[in-house]
């Protein structure tokens, strides 16, 4: 696991967030296809993309862009959420795709 995944997203550089993020969507993309899903990731995913859209530092373009798919990951997170609270009789994790983030 990429040692930025156990920083917070604010104290690490643009670089490393991007990249941590871009890990993350790629590890996503793999639950997903296995037909399982993580919530935790999906709002790790959200989180970051909100790091990323208001820091002072970042292109225009890139906060743009982040700004617009933390809307999406945000409907994804709570999709998840409602989810997760209409299956109660299910214990909770046993369906989550496990990948390389505690």
């Amino acid at each position: 696991m990429p040692r930025e995944l156990e920083q917070s997203v604010s104290v690490i550089t643009n670089e490393a967030a991007v990249s941590t993020l871009l890990y993350m969507l790629h590890q996503y993309a793999a639950c997903k296809a296995d037909g399982k899903y993580y919530q935790r990731l999906s709002q790790r995913i959200f989180l970051h993309l909100e790091d990323l859209r208001m820091r002072s530092d970042m292109p225009a373009l890139l906060k743009d862009t982040c700004d617009e798919l933390s809307d999406y990951w945000l409907q994804i997170a709570d999709m998840q959420i409602s989810k997760s609270h209409s299956r109660s009789h299910t214990p909770s994790g046993s369906s989550q795709c496990r990948v390389g983030l505690s």
